[in-house]
């Protein structure tokens, strides 16, 4: 299958790349050309994970290091396919895209192999989507777990990852499911995604307030 691109052939391109801690540079880089067995993606929407901002955004790294290549670092992606070389993904389809290599999200384009983008309903909000790239790790880590079915569970923050676990130990069978946050808006939420009961450790000990829940 070859699909024609709806890419205006300017060649170019706009990305992002980190230049120094905490400091970026917008940049014209080429477009990526996909080959047989890949596809063209338009990125629409990114969501920054907590290891960037560990790991890359916020620590000063080696100068060899720096500037980080083309819309690096970032790899929660979703977008459209709008050039297709392979079967079973075709142009119009939104997706979710895992780069690999020197590609990152922080480009208007990424190339991909299908082995890396999990096709998306037609229906839904793409920013809610996006979320499964994330949830998706939080779901495999529960997969490993015990059978939790009538235990109590403490998730300890209550960001997007703490909150996928709060909603994915709820449904797996938890009779208690405790979310601990600093943050009483992320509690509420919690309590949205399935948590039983919260906490503030800045208004409560959180031993104590465990012990009292739990008896």
């Amino acid at each position: 299958v070859n699909q024609p691109s709806v890419l205006e052939e300017t060649g170019y391109m706009k990305a992002v790349r980190l230049t120094a801690p905490k400091h970026f540079e917008f940049v014209e880089t080429e477009t990526p050309t996909p080959q047989d067995g890949q596809c063209l993606i338009k990125i629409e929407r990114v969501s920054v994970c907590g290891s960037d901002i560990r790991h890359s955004y916020g620590p000063i790294l080696s100068e060899d290091r720096y500037p980080f290549a083309p819309g690096k670092p970032c790899h929660e992606v979703a977008g459209t396919i709008v050039e297709s070389r392979t079967d079973g993904f075709p142009v119009g389809k939104r997706a979710i895209v895992i780069p690999s290599g020197d590609a990152g999200g922080l480009a208007e384009y990424i190339v991909s192999g299908p082995e890396r983008i999990a096709l998306l309903p037609d229906e839904g909000n793409l920013d809610e989507w996006l979320m499964c790239q994330p949830s998706g790790t939080v779901l495999y880590s529960c997969q490993q777990m015990p059978n939790l079915l009538g235990k109590t569970v403490l998730v300890l923050g209550q960001g997007s990852i703490g909150l996928s676990f709060t909603m994915i130990t709820s449904r797996m069978g938890a009779r208690t499911v405790i979310g601990a946050d600093l943050l009483d808006n992320r509690l509420e939420k919690s309590i949205e995604m399935g948590a039983t009961h919260t906490i503030n450790p800045s208004r409560d000990e959180i031993g104590q307030a465990v012990l009292e829940i739990t008896n």
